[in-house]
């Protein structure tokens, strides 16, 4: 296959994966709160129930909640792509250690020992970050042989080296918790709750408002299109917010992936 072709494929199928993921944002739940906006609408003008409700109400209470959440998500999705990164460092410094850090007259070589163990520990993150049946028992086990594994560095480095690599596996220790506490602890749960809330009750309670300027449009059904922009909006923000708020669970476009390291290329 061409690198053109590849490319042309590459971008074919990234456009059919956004295409599908576009239905996230406009899904089952944009559509019941469009039904209710312009129902609530409808049933205002015909019977006469109308107000006139300021429009900034809308951005203090719904639209700053709602986009403060997301940009909280966006940035602890920053701060655990720079763990995963120092993690995928510290491995790449410990099997440079086990590769070259020996004296000339050594012919041991615990590269592939600690690459397998290292592998072992990135495929045990993902399945705990990937799946909530998984225990975090499960990675500290990887952490624990692969502490085993480097202690037979003992032999062919000095201490003051077998300190670095211990400070090492603590790094990469110390980030994989702070990737787990973003996993744990992520935004107020009362804030999204009131932005799930809100969403729906913005339709009923400006459904005055909406019936009111219907007749200012021509034809008349173009004036339900005010309803609909409005809730289709505030909606999909919220389920912005909602596909954002857990990086780690690899079902939003966004999410950090873990992929394998290509360790396994490193020099011999």
């Amino acid at each position: 296959m061409s690198y053109k072709n590849w490319v042309l494929g590459f971008k074919m199928n990234s456009q059919r994966l956004s295409f599908i993921r576009f239905f996230d944002l406009f899904n089952l739940r944009m559509g019941i709160g469009i039904v209710i906006a312009v129902s609530g609408a409808y049933l205002c003008h015909r019977y006469g129930i109308i107000a006139e409700y300021p429009l900034s109400l809308i951005s203090i209470a719904i639209v700053f909640p709602i986009v403060f959440s997301i940009n909280a998500a966006f940035t602890r999705k920053e701060k655990a792509l720079k763990a995963y990164a120092e993690i995928k460092a510290h491995g790449t410094a410990l099997i440079f250690a086990a590769k070259d850090w020996k004296s000339e007259d050594d012919t041991g070589d615990l590269k592939p020992e600690v690459l397998d163990q290292l592998q072992g520990l990135i495929s045990s993150m993902k399945l705990y970050f990937g799946s909530p049946s998984v225990q975090i028992d499960n990675v500290y086990n990887e952490f624990g042989e692969l502490s085993k594994v480097l202690q037979k560095l003992r032999v062919q480095i000095t201490n003051s080296e077998m300190s670095r690599v211990n400070q090492y596996l603590s790094k990469m220790l110390v980030s994989f918790e702070e990737i787990a506490t973003i996993k744990s602890y992520r935004s107020s749960i009362y804030l999204t709750i009131y932005g799930r809330i809100v969403v729906f009750l913005f339709p009923v309670l400006y459904a005055p408002y909406f019936g009111n300027h219907v007749s200012e449009f021509h034809p008349g059904l173009l004036g339900y299109s005010l309803p609909v922009i409005y809730t289709t909006v505030l909606i999909a923000l919220q389920n912005v917010h909602d596909l954002i708020e857990d990086p780690l669970n690899g079902l939003g476009l966004d999410d950090l992936k873990f992929e394998m390291p290509t360790w396994d290329k490193l020099g011999k």
